[in-house]
């Protein structure tokens, strides 16, 4: 299977009678030799949506194998969940569904990612990485979820040098921190973030942990943030939104906030 995942991630290197050559040299059949092929196309010339309903498909031919077929669900699941979310903040072009990113996953627990440069696809991944859920319990009794990333530092630097970005810059503390109550809440939240980043030019960030409501109180405290805002059912079933100093404690429409 190593191999097989390694041969997969450098497909785009190699040549189909290439391919074939060196699937045949494992001692594959002719069947399990066009299943790997047509896995490896499954995203040409298909949306994000398309290439998920194609795992579906093909999650119902993977064979007797009970524990495979449930892994593979998992896996799948997440893959929708991400773009879902991805979609509710707005973050659709950008953004590929690519069976033939499979690095890592001998020890990543989810999903793997990487990031090419639109403008510069010849520096290739500048960052990748991905989730790996048990990594802290090397140094703790307690599971704790995690998201990694490794940043390639010299293609990075060079893509930024060839585009004149490197000039001195800082990342401001975020000024308004929004809160949504339960995931219910989670795409309006988006939408209004991404309005509040638009019009107010100021950075926006958006509690996303499933914390009871006091502990996400308790964050927003702490955060640094300005200002807060927080999105339950009423906020989206009216659309009316008050927005708190937390310096002050007073509360201003969105309206006035914005004027």
């Amino acid at each position: 299977m190593p191999k097989i995942m390694h041969l997969i991630d450098n497909a785009e290197k190699i040549t189909t009678d290439g391919l074939d050559a060196e699937l045949r040299s494992l001692s594959l059949n002719d069947a399990q030799i066009a299943a790997i092929q047509n896995f490896i196309k499954l995203a040409d010339g298909r949306s994000n949506e398309q290439v998920l309903e194609s795992l579906e498909t093909l999650s119902t031919k993977i064979g007797a194998d009970q524990n495979q077929a449930s892994e593979f669900k998992v896996g799948l699941n997440e893959l929708w969940s991400v773009q879902k979310t991805l979609r509710q903040m707005g973050i659709t072009d950008c953004v590929k569904i690519d069976p033939m990113i499979v690095r890592g996953l001998d020890y990543y627990t989810g999903t793997v990612f990487e990031t090419i440069l639109n403008s510069h696809p010849e520096f290739g991944s500048i960052a990748s990485g991905g989730r790996y859920d048990n990594l802290a319990s090397n140094y703790s009794a307690e599971k704790f979820p995690g998201v990694g990333c490794s940043i390639g530092l010299s293609r990075l630097f060079a893509a930024l040098t060839e585009n004149n970005l490197t000039q001195n810059s800082s990342t401001p503390t975020a000024d308004i921190l929004v809160l949504p109550f339960s995931e219910n809440e989670r795409e309006f939240s988006f939408n209004l973030a991404a309005r509040l980043r638009a019009q107010t030019k100021k950075p926006v960030n958006i509690l996303l942990q499933p914390w009871k409501f006091n502990k996400k109180m308790e964050y927003a405290g702490k955060s640094g943030a300005k200002h807060l805002v927080v999105i339950g059912e009423q906020e989206v079933a009216t659309g009316q939104v008050n927005i708190k100093d937390l310096q002050t404690g007073k509360e201003t429409s969105l309206d006035s906030f914005l004027a």
